[in-house]
C-alpha cells in the first residue's frame, strides 16, 4: 500500500518521516512501517548535486534525531530499573552500594562480563546476599562495569585481590549510597556521562521476577487517561509511579520476602 505523506519536498518538523528513510533510484524515500504494510513517499526527486547534498544532510538529520531518541530511550530505561531496586531496597531496609570495575593492560576485555560473572558468584559464597545492576561502558583500557548492589559489606581489600586474580585488574571502587532513589540513581548514571553505548544487566531478585512486566501494565493503563480523558501525560506517569511504589511496597512486607530476607535470600 503506497500513500503520499504531503505535496512536494517533505517539511524538516513533519512527525510522519521519522521511522525509516533511504536513497532509492535518485529520490529520497520517506517511509512508515505500520502494522504489516509499508507506506512510502517519493515527492522529492534529486536533479543535482545541489538537490543530491540537501538530501544527503536531510537523511543524515533524521538518523540522527532517531539516535538521540534511541539514547534517551535507553537512559530512561536504565532509569527506572535502578528507581525500581533503590525503592524496593529502601522498603527491605537494605543498603545501597556502587561498584566500579576497571580493566588493565593484562586484563582480556572480550571476557569481562564472564569475569564479572565469577566475581559475583565469589561474593555470593562468602557474603550471602548480593542483588545488582549493572552496565559495561567501553572506557578505560577497553571496558569499565558499574554496579549497583544491596547486600551486606564488601572489604575493598578482598573485592581488588579478587577481581586481580579473575581479570588481572586491581583497581575497583566501593561506596555507600545515601540519600533518596532519584539521587543515587542519577549519581549512577552520571558515571556513564556521554556514552551511548552500555549494557543493562540485573540480577533476577533486583526487585521481583516480572517487575518490568507489572510496570508496563500499569504504565499503559494510566496512559488511557492521558489519550482518551484529558489528562496531562506528566500526570498520568505520576499517577503510575506511585502505584507502583504502592506495589513493591505490598511486595517487600509480604511474608514470603520477609522470611526469605532473613534466611539470605533477597
Amino acid at each position: 500500500m503506497t500513500r503520499a505523506f504531503w505535496v512536494g519536498n517533505p517539511p524538516s518538523a513533519n512527525p510522519l518521516y521519522k521511522k525509516k528513510v533511504k536513497t532509492h533510484l535518485g529520490r529520497v524515500i520517506v517511509g512508515e512501517a505500520s502494522r504489516g504494510y509499508h507506506q512510502t513517499s517519493l515527492d522529492y526527486t534529486v536533479k543535482s548535486r545541489r538537490g543530491n547534498n540537501w538530501a544527503r544532510d536531510f537523511i543524515n538529520e533524521l538518523k540522527n534525531r532517531r539516535r538521540s531518541q534511541q539514547r534517551k530511550r535507553k537512559r530512561l530505561r536504565l532509569f527506572q530499573r535502578l528507581m525500581s531496586g533503590i525503592q524496593f531496597a529502601q522498603y527491605l531496609g537494605q543498603l545501597i552500594r556502587i561498584i566500579t570495575l576497571t580493566s588493565s593492560s593484562l586484563s582480556d576485555v572480550s571476557r569481562i562480563n564472564r569475569h564479572c560473572e565469577i566475581l559475583i558468584k565469589r561474593i555470593r559464597r562468602k557474603f550471602n546476599k548480593f542483588q545488582y545492576c549493572k552496565t559495561e561502558t567501553p572506557e578505560g583500557q577497553g571496558g569499565v562495569i558499574h554496579m549497583l548492589y544491596r547486600g551486606t559489606f564488601i572489604p575493598h581489600s578482598w573485592l581488588s585481590e579478587q577481581w586481580k586474580d579473575i581479570h588481572g585488574a586491581p583497581n575497583v571502587f566501593i561506596q555507600l549510597m545515601r540519600g533518596h532513589g532519584s539521587r543515587i540513581a542519577n549519581y549512577f548514571l552520571s558515571y556513564l556521562g556521554h556514552h551511548s553505548e552500555f549494557r543493562l544487566g540485573y540480577s533476577r531478585n533486583w526487585v521481583v521476577p516480572g517487575f518490568v512486566r507489572e510496570w508496563t501494565r500499569i504504565k499503559r493503563y494510566y496512559l488511557r487517561f492521558f489519550y482518551f480523558y484529558g489528562w496531562s501525560f506528566r500526570r498520568a506517569i505520576d499517577a503510575a509511579v506511585f502505584h507502583f511504589k504502592k506495589l513493591l511496597h505490598w511486595i517487600a512486607l509480604d511474608p514470603f520476602y520477609s522470611d526469605n530476607l532473613r534466611e539470605g535470600y533477597v
